[in-house]
């Protein structure tokens, strides 16, 4: 949840800081009627991300330690 937070604010961070309309652009390009839905599937992608990279990441720190001994 961490990443998917982490790259919802970052994407935030980059439209407010910016003056041009890409979130706007990008999310009607997906079909979202808001460009704060298109933070939102930035998240949940953020987050898929994150987590399988942790999973993966336990996945072979176990097969590591396996063969270790």
């Amino acid at each position: 949840m961490a990443i998917g937070i982490l790259w919802s604010v970052k994407a935030w961070l980059q439209d407010s800081a910016g003056s041009s309309d890409l979130a706007e652009r990008v999310a009607n390009i997906f079909t979202l009627p808001r460009k704060e839905l298109l933070f939102l599937v930035t998240a949940i992608v953020g987050g898929l991300v994150g987590g399988f990279g942790a999973w993966s990441g336990s996945l072979l720190k176990r097969k590591v330690k396996a063969y270790g001994n």
